[in-house]
């Protein structure tokens, strides 16, 4: 088998990827994770599909994108000569997973279908036996599985090993005579025939007894119509007391319906007749004026409340001047008189002013007056000219004089302002000044605050006035007057009044509309029935007899009776059935020369039994002296192939019937678990490869993922010479490398190949 092509859609992280191969040797080359074992499992995937679901993450899983789409794809191959190409899907449904599987004979061009996979149609071999040989990894270390592999040797037809010719035959010899007798004598064609025998023996002894059993089944048939009679006359009876009891009770209902009916007018004039009563001007309260009412109440009352309150703190606030002692007022009148507290305070700090100045340019002349006379007197003493001292002297005094006559009368003014206050110290003075503001302060403050009551008062009774106005236009809708003097009681009254008249004619109209909605339901119980004819069934003499009856026991007798009939008619159809279905037995003589037939039959079959018996010893005795072939061969190839990767270091390996690879270096057999862990592998890659000619009709394939992972340079390119071994024996090999080191070994070993990389 060739695989020329691949065209994965969605399969694991690859999607939308295709590639084309060489028959030969095939780089793939690939970063970690850019999908080189996926590419490896999809080949698998092709030819053999996923396999049966476990517990646990399943392969299918595995495979499947994240983003949810199903796994698809197609692959193209030849093999015998042929171009085929295969297509899978699998996607999954609401009823679990659908798998979709068409091969496609491209030479033709028609399908080809069946339920082998290519695998083993083209290869011989299960996926099992394909992964455990032609597909080589590195997560695979270790031996192949014995039984798998040695059935996969035994489906191949003749390949030259005369073993696999000698164990099918055996098996087919084996299988025929189990035909005839199993291990345990229990089955198998003597065996059947044996018991058919026996069976015929005992069907002479039942003969007799199916027609005794005849004659019972006539005889049960024959009570049981008698009681199927019976049990229909209890149900009539029941059915007819039943019947009875439910048409008293309608012309029960009949009553009742015109009783209702002839109540109506008089309910309806009851209401009429309550309404009038209470009606005024054409108005009946309802819920909405009682709560309209009250609310209305509730205004004017708090208005009231708020109208006395105003009143009372209008009365018990003073006027303005009564804030303020008799003291007070009059310095407030004092002060208001000589112009008010601002002019007096203005007037005070003048007259201050010119007083400092009067009396600080007083004391300079006064000094110069002295400095001037001393300028005399020392002039004098000395005989000079006196006139500049002489005059200054007079001009200084002089100025002192008119300036004490000058601030005697600005005193004068300062205490002509004190005495307006009643002061005679500037710090009485400005205290006093001081106080009379404060009372003007309190006097304006208490008169706003009348002001405000006074207003607040007059609020209040505008509120007053429209709360009675609206009390009263609620009231006029009733016909009723408002009474100022006794508001609360009267509205108690109205609202006791129309609760009396809600509370009544809610009772008539309740107890109206049920009377009406039970005739109505009565109309609809008693729809579709002629009252007349259901009078005419029940004597009136009868109807009290058949009401007081108890309609449980009615049904329950009819249901009792009904299931007894119902069972007896299950048995009378058994009974019927079986009687029809009876077959007269054969004849004494049949049944004889029936036994003698089959002993016959018997005595032929254990003779053919002894003769394969004997072909099957000498069969499998042939098979043991030729089952010592297959190991030699094995043997050879897989010391061919490793003494190649070793470089001729190991040469003499042997191979097991249980496929196990050992050697010895002249110190004992060892098995390869001897070696190191890089050897080992190196030795089960041989033996595996050493299987492919042995176990495949088509030659396989051989994929190659890690396999030189644990190797090192020169392992690893004696390993690849290996395989250009097997590619130059007409097989193809895929080859996947992550690293540049395998690259570069295989541009060293192989001279041309197909090198596909994977996307990043």
């Amino acid at each position: 088998m060739i695989i020329e092509s691949l065209d994965i859609r969605n399969f694991g992280k690859l999607s939308d990827f295709k590639a084309t191969f060489d028959d030969g040797f095939n780089l793939i080359e690939g970063a970690a994770e850019s999908g080189k074992t996926t590419l490896a499992a999809f080949i698998v995937y092709m030819l053999y599909g996923f396999p049966e679901e476990k517990n646990g993450f399943s392969e299918r899983m595995h495979r499947t994108p994240w983003d949810g789409v199903g796994v698809s794809g197609s692959m193209t191959f030849s093999a015998n000569g042929v171009r085929y190409r295969v297509e899978r899907a699998s996607e999954t449904t609401e009823r679990g997973w659908r798998d979709t599987y068409a091969l496609y004979n491209l030479s033709t061009g028609l399908p080809e279908q069946g339920a082998v996979s290519p695998g083993e149609r083209f290869l011989g071999v299960t996926r099992e036996s394909f992964a455990d040989t032609a597909f080589l990894c590195d997560i695979h270390r270790g031996g192949v599985a014995k039984e798998k592999t040695a059935d996969a040797i035994e489906n191949i037809l003749f390949s030259g090993d005369e073993r696999l010719s000698s164990e099918r035959a055996s098996r087919v010899l084996r299988e025929a005579a189990r035909a005839l007798f199993s291990s345990e004598g229990a089955s198998g064609a003597v065996s059947v025939l044996e018991k058919e025998r026996d069976l015929l023996k005992e069907e002479l002894s039942l003969a007799t007894e199916r027609e005794r059993l005849h004659f019972e089944r006539e005889e049960e048939l024959f009570l049981t119509r008698k009681k199927i009679g019976e049990a229909e006359i209890e149900v009539e009876k029941f059915s007819r007391l039943e019947t009875n009891y439910y048409n008293a009770m309608m012309i029960e209902d009949y009553d009742r319906l015109h009783t209702l009916e002839d109540a109506s007018e008089g309910r309806v004039a009851a209401i009429r007749d309550q309404e009038s009563r209470y009606r005024a001007a054409e108005f009946l309260p309802d819920r909405s004026y009682i709560s309209a009412l009250l609310d209305a109440k509730s205004e004017t009352m708090s208005a009231k409340r708020e109208e006395e309150e105003a009143e009372v703190q209008h009365a018990s606030l003073p006027e303005g001047r009564a804030v303020v002692s008799a003291d007070d007022l009059a310095l407030v009148e004092y002060v208001d008189n000589a112009s008010g507290e601002g002019k007096l305070r203005r007037d005070a700090d003048v007259a201050l002013k010119r007083e400092r100045w009067m009396l600080s340019l007083s004391f300079l002349c006064a000094a110069l007056a002295l400095a001037s006379a001393f300028g005399l007197i020392r002039t004098l003493l000395k005989g000079g000219p006196t006139p500049l001292f002489g005059a200054l002297f007079v001009l200084a005094l002089g100025g002192f004089v008119l300036l004490l006559v000058e601030g005697l009368r600005v005193r004068r003014r300062l205490f002509e302002l004190y005495i307006v206050c009643g002061a005679l110290k500037k710090e009485d003075f400005y205290l006093s000044l001081q106080r009379a503001s404060e009372a003007r302060l309190r006097m304006s403050q208490a008169s706003a605050e009348k002001e405000r009551s006074a207003l607040r008062l007059s609020r209040a009774k505008e509120r007053r006035a429209l709360a009675d106005k609206m009390l009263a236009e609620v009231l006029s809708r009733w016909g009723i007057t408002l009474d100022t003097e006794e508001t609360e009681e009267q509205v108690s009254e109205i609202v006791l009044r129309a609760e009396e008249y809600l509370s009544e004619h809610e009772r008539l109209c309740a107890e109206h509309r049920a009377a009406e909605a039970e005739v109505v339901a009565l109309r609809q119980k008693l729809g579709g029935q002629n009252e007349i004819a259901v009078r005419a069934r029940v004597a009136p003499d009868d109807r009290k007899r058949y009401r007081n009856q108890n309609v449980k026991d009615l049904r329950r007798g009819v249901e009792l009776y009904t299931e007894r009939l119902k069972a007896l008619r299950v048995t009378e159809r058994e009974l019927s059935t079986a009687l029809a279905s009876e077959e007269k037995g054969e004849s004494l003589a049949a049944i004889a020369e029936r036994i003698l037939a089959l002993d016959g039959r018997i005595a032929l079959l254990r003779e053919q039994a002894e003769a394969i018996y004997e072909a099957c010893i000498a069969v499998e005795g042939g098979a043991e002296r030729l089952r010592a072939e297959v190991s030699p061969r094995l043997s050879l190839n897989a010391c061919r192939f490793l003494y190649e990767m070793t470089d001729g270091k190991y040469s003499d390996v042997a191979v097991g019937d249980d496929f196990s690879v050992s050697f010895d270096e002249g110190d004992g057999e060892k098995t390869v678990a001897y070696l190191s862990h890089s050897t080992e592998d190196l030795a089960y890659y041989a033996l595996r490869l050493s299987l492919l000619d042995l176990m495949y009709k088509e030659t396989p394939p051989v994929c190659l993922d890690g396999c030189t992972a644990r190797q090192d340079d020169e392992r690893a390119l004696s390993f690849l010479r290996a395989i250009r071994t097997v590619v130059e024996e007409g097989k193809q090999c895929f080859f996947f490398a992550s690293a540049a080191r395998e690259g570069a070994l295989v541009r060293r070993v192989f001279s041309s190949y197909r090198h596909v990389k994977m996307p990043e």
